[in-house]
């Protein structure tokens, strides 16, 4: 019977250390493995309209966590009053985790392939990029909203600047 029980106290540290290391790799790995987001890209696509003035359309969303945030998005549409407002091909974003965490964006690198920006000005000099942000009035300064492109990447880029009439 005391063998048993010495046999217990042997196993039991044993026990306790291989499940917390499983439990730790388990997490690690959810943690560094990106996530595929793209079942709820119709979700996400109604968040972003409820705070705009048009329609969002992803195609394929991948987020990684860790070692810094990495979101990844292909076929991306925006439509304002019907016509493409800005589309890309793959739009590859990365940030950086510290500054993030205190609230500010800072993109270590952002790329996009085959981008394409249609900016149009209305007679009462604002840009139809203001009117979907639906921005009431010109951003005073404002350091602490700002955000920080460090290295941006564009392949194949097209945009047309016009007056709407």
């Amino acid at each position: 019977m005391e063998d048993q029980t010495r046999k217990k106290r042997r196993i039991l540290p044993w026990l306790a250390i291989g499940s917390s290391v499983l439990a730790l790799s388990i997490l690690l790995y959810l943690l560094f493995m990106p996530l595929d987001l793209t079942r709820y890209a119709p979700r996400i696509e109604s968040i972003i309209e409820s705070r705009v003035d048009g329609e969002v359309r992803l195609g394929r969303v991948v987020l990684k966590v860790l070692p810094s945030p990495d979101l990844e998005v292909s076929r991306l549409e925006v439509l304002h009053e019907g016509e493409a407002l800005f589309h890309v091909d793959r739009a590859h974003a990365r940030l950086s985790l510290l500054p993030l965490i205190r609230g500010h964006a800072v993109f270590q690198k952002l790329e996009l392939a085959n981008p394409y920006l249609l900016l149009k000005r209305y007679d009462d000099r604002t840009l139809n990029i203001s009117r979907f942000l639906k921005v009431e009035r010109p951003p005073e300064e404002d350091r602490e909203r700002r955000a920080f492109v460090k290295t941006l990447g564009l392949r194949n880029s097209g945009g047309l600047y016009r007056r709407a009439s």
